[in-house]
């Protein structure tokens, strides 16, 4: 302990409280026996404590932190002084001959009535002063306990009339300072030597001086806090800053602010207790911006590097460990819910990246035809093309996953699109045609409908959502059958007719055509007027077969009716 061990009196061999005559001289004669290489003479250095390394300016320097009044008072509160010949001498020459133990045993008894009086109050202090000499010697040492009661001796001679005497001896009469004065410039020192030399959290230090009874005791504590309050917003600040300046150090600025804060927050509990509303603002400030921390790298990393998962989660439990208030705890349970979902969807995030080039070229395939034209032929090239993809896909994902389906799903919506809207364009100019050129109109519509049927089967062998594949794809197949039928068109099922698919309703990928629930099969709406002519055009017609066209007739009918 550096008051103790390199404190200015004990530099120069002088008890506290030493006569600035004495201070010269001793200061003379130290300078003397250091130029000449010789061994100081016997003085009050006490070299139990550890040895000095003297030279010329290490003495000009201690002798010159003698000069001011404050100085002297701060030294001398940390160094020994004679305030009573008869039981102090004693000691001090035991401290000179090494024996710690003699001079404890001197003025422990002096001091064990725990009561100070005049004839005994320089040994509350010279106690104090060698028991954190005692505990404080090195650190591997160091003893809390030891420690803990230096400081209440040290605080019961500090809080009684006769400190006065220290003062009276250590300062000019001229220099004036309170009792209370003297006890806070006492625990500052005393602070800032623990917190520099880092032996203990400076929080057991506050909470060992809470314990005691002292004039000062709330000034000291009130004055206390304002350094960590101001220290932690010094550091709120400081993470805010390396945050925003870059949100992929925001994890780091993260787990800082935590460490440096939360000793901090400790000592301003201690104090203030956990329900001050200080406390409490304070606590929220920091955990919102390491709950901040924690959402802009998960921000920044999410969409590429390092899964951000479970460091973001991790600051997000640092800031609800801190959190006080209500609106903080909601914000990390929010952020946590979300938070979770993500960590719980990386297998489907790493398949996801399995099937990314994938992906491109299947999006590449559904721009291609986004725009196509809108007929059977597309709707054959879009399967072809986007068949192998889908199954690529397929063969990472499973072919029963959601979003395998919905992909295959996209793609048959597109396709069968393509497939309704040529149908249903060539059946209307058939019954627009029919009679300028019925021949011609009847093989076109009967070469549409073959097509349209090869087209629909191939579209059975990618695997669909149950809904689309029940309500839209079985349905407008069923419709096409029946018109096939009509016109003597085989319609054998060869090929697949698909994998089973799952209930849920297809996600949107991409731009789709002719995706309207109400698309499907249908003719124009002059069927009934072709049905009224009937009888005519049977008696032009004679040479197709009255009975065959009539069936034409009737399936076009039968047609106009059946759509989703």
């Amino acid at each position: 302990m550096n008051l103790i061990a390199g404190n200015p009196y004990r530099m120069v061999g002088l008890l506290a409280g030493a006569s600035a005559k004495d201070q010269d001289r001793q200061v003379r004669r130290l300078k003397q026996f250091i130029e000449a290489g010789a061994t100081p003479e016997d003085n009050y250095s006490f070299p139990v404590f550890g040895e000095m390394s003297l030279t010329v300016e290490s003495v000009a320097e201690a002798s010159s932190r003698l000069n001011l009044d404050r100085d002297k008072m701060e030294a001398a509160l940390f160094w020994f002084y004679d305030g009573n010949a008869i039981t102090d001498e004693p000691a001090f020459l035991a401290l000179k001959d090494a024996d710690i133990g003699a001079a404890q045993n001197v003025w422990t008894k002096l001091a064990s009535s725990h009561n100070v009086t005049k004839r005994n109050a320089s040994a509350f202090h010279n106690l104090s002063i060698l028991l954190f000499a005692s505990c404080l010697k090195n650190k591997n040492s160091f003893d809390i306990d030891i420690f803990n009661e230096a400081l209440k001796y040290a605080l019961m001679y500090l809080d009684s009339a006769f400190v006065t005497d220290l003062k009276a001896k250590a300062t000019d009469e001229t220099f004036s300072i309170t009792k209370e004065e003297i006890q806070l410039l006492f625990l500052n020192s005393l602070y800032d030597e623990i917190k520099e030399a880092g032996l203990f959290e400076p929080n057991v230090f506050i909470q060992e001086v809470s314990q005691c009874s002292f004039a000062a005791k709330e000034a000291f504590l009130a004055d206390f806090i304002k350094r960590p309050i101001r220290e932690i917003e010094s550091k709120i600040d400081s993470a805010k800053m390396t945050r925003k300046a870059g949100k992929e150090k925001a994890l780091k600025a993260g787990s800082a602010l935590f460490d440096a804060t939360m000793p901090l927050l400790h000592q301003i509990e201690d104090i203030l207790g956990v329900d001050n509303v200080r406390y409490t603002s304070l606590a929220d400030k920091v955990a919102e911006e390491i709950l901040q921390c924690g959402i802009d790298h998960f921000q920044h990393f999410r969409d590429d590097g390092p899964d951000p998962g479970v460091a973001s989660m991790e600051m997000i439990e640092k800031a609800r460990s801190i959190a006080q208030g209500n609106l903080i705890h909601q914000r990390c349970d929010e952020n946590e819910e979300n938070l979770q979902e993500w960590i719980d969807d990386k297998p489907v995030r790493e398949k996801q990246v399995e099937i990314k080039d994938y992906l491109d070229e299947l999006m590449s395939v559904l721009n291609e035809f986004d725009n196509a034209k809108e007929t059977v032929s597309n709707a054959n090239l879009l399967i072809r093309k986007s068949s192998p993809i889908l199954s690529n896909i397929g063969n990472v994902l499973g072919k029963g996953d959601d979003f395998y389906l919905s992909l295959s799903t996209r793609v048959a919506m597109q396709a069968q699109s393509y497939i309704i809207e040529e149908v249903n364009e060539t059946q209307a100019k058939v019954t627009q045609e029919l009679f300028a050129d019925r021949f011609t109109a009847i093989h076109r519509l009967k070469e549409v409908l073959r097509n349209a049927w090869q087209a629909t089967l191939l579209l059975a062998t990618l695997d669909m959502e149950y809904e689309f594949k029940s309500s839209r794809y079985n349905p407008n197949r069923e419709t096409l059958k029946g018109l096939c039928r009509q016109l003597n068109i085989s319609v054998s099922s060869s090929g697949s007719t698909g994998s089973a698919a799952t209930t849920r309703r297809p996600a949107t990928v991409g731009t789709s055509k002719g995706t309207s629930s109400e698309e499907g099969f249908s003719f124009a709406n002059n069927a009934w007027w072709i049905l009224g002519l009937v009888g005519f055009i049977i008696g032009m017609m004679a040479d197709l077969g009255g009975g065959s066209f009539l069936t034409l007739v009737f399936g076009i009918y039968i047609g106009s009716k059946l759509s989703d």
